[in-house]
């Protein structure tokens, strides 16, 4: 009985994400804040985090929690989900310096560090407990550095 309980937990999470992807598919871009300078556009919308569970510890949780940021995270910036799958693969401490380092002109087309900032957001918002203490830790709120930092440190698999 348990096990049939989770298994439709995890088909009401699976349906929830896929809603929200298409509801963030059928948004036509260029017409939201058409008032607000380009600067001043968000990249990652916040709000599109709201039904994520919030993480605060745990291998299985993190592979979730992981699993679910990346497909919300892969419809609001697929640059930025993409940046961060190749950094999955660097045991060193990452942040936005260094990704700027790899591929400048990817960077600024990305609009790295105001993107970073607003990772940086999402993952205080989505996060609590020993989870957050680890992304409030970061002084500079990059937020490619405390993805990575998340990722190295609930991410068991051997680099």
């Amino acid at each position: 009985m348990s096990n049939l309980m989770m298994m439709m937990q995890e088909m009401a999470r699976a349906m929830t994400i896929q809603a929200q992807t298409a509801a963030a598919a059928r948004v036509p871009t260029g017409s939201l804040d058409q008032d607000r300078p380009p600067s001043s556009k968000r990249i990652i919308c916040s709000k599109s985090f709201n039904r994520l569970a919030k993480f605060s510890k745990g291998e299985d949780n993190w592979k979730e929690y992981n699993f679910e940021f990346g497909v919300i995270l892969g419809s609001e910036s697929p640059d930025m989900l993409e940046t961060l799958k190749v950094l999955e693969s660097m045991a060193s401490e990452v942040d936005t310096g260094m990704v700027r380092a790899l591929d400048e002109g990817r960077a600024d087309r990305m609009n790295l560090e105001k993107m970073s900032k607003e990772l940086y957001e999402v993952l205080v918002i989505t996060t609590e407990g020993e989870a957050r203490l680890m992304v409030r830790n970061i002084i500079s709120q990059d937020g490619i550095q405390a993805w990575h930092r998340l990722y190295r440190h609930y991410n068991r698999r051997t680099f």
